[in-house]
């Protein structure tokens, strides 16, 4: 992790992630991590740089996004 995520709470993060096969099944997970970056890290190490992922926070999901978030993809699926 990095230094300056040290001091950061951990979070539940929880992700649905598919193979890179066409055929792969997708299995659920949950992290626990200092933010998003840190929660995709985790999942590319345990289940592989060519993985696709869905990564998300409850609480982060909870709260309203703006327009601009809308625009940039901020928040959707990560991968």
């Amino acid at each position: 992790m990095d230094s300056e995520n040290d001091t950061l709470p951990l979070r539940p993060y929880q992700a649905i992630i598919w193979g890179p096969e066409a055929e792969a099944m997708a299995v659920r997970a949950i992290c626990f991590a200092a933010d998003g970056d840190d929660a995709r890290r985790q999942a590319i190490q345990e289940y592989g740089e060519h993985c696709v992922l869905s990564l998300w926070n409850k609480e982060d999901a909870d709260q309203p996004r703006s327009k601009s978030d809308a625009e940039d993809g901020v928040g959707g699926d990560v991968g």
